[in-house]
């Protein structure tokens, strides 16, 4: 074993962590080697007195401590942030005039575009029932004006 192989072992080996097989090749080698030896040493005394140092606790309340710093914290404001402040009034007086369009759009213009074809049928109907003369026959002109009603209502062209 060298000793790039062996050194990364050292302590697991100290503390008895290595399986068998490993443990004896790590064994043999800082047996022969004097530098892996005074690692592991080294090793061994920091990890006790590692160990031998207070554990910190911490705090019970440790979320308020958080929050402070959070709040301490300068927040530089977003892009969404700089636009609200300076065009908000921009924005709402834009989002106002959109919103009278639209409602102008459907109070006004498309009920009188729907308007039209009935106002057709309705003429279309009127024109039928005027008898011309006395000779005409008036169930034929009602069965006329019938029929250009019902496709109206079915949505039909007259």
């Amino acid at each position: 074993m060298r000793c790039e192989q062996a050194q990364p072992n050292l302590l697991d080996y100290s503390r008895g962590l290595l399986s068998g097989r490993d443990a004896a090749e790590v064994r043999r080698h800082v047996a022969a080697c004097a530098e892996c030896r005074a690692v592991a040493e080294d090793e061994v005394r920091l990890a006790s007195r590692l160990s031998a140092l207070p554990r910190p606790q911490p705090e019970a309340d440790v979320w308020g401590i958080v929050q402070a710093k959070v709040r301490s914290a300068p927040r530089r404001p977003s892009l969404l942030d700089v636009v609200r402040r300076t065009y908000s009034r921009r924005l709402a007086a834009a989002v106002a005039a959109v919103a009278a369009v639209l409602l102008l759009a459907f109070v006004v213009v498309i009920p009188r575009q729907t308007a039209q074809p009935e106002r057709e049928a309705v003429k279309q109907a009127i024109a039928l029932m005027r008898i011309p003369d006395q000779q005409a026959d008036p169930v034929g002109t009602t069965d006329a004006m019938m029929e250009v009603l019902q496709r109206e209502a079915v949505g039909g062209t007259p």
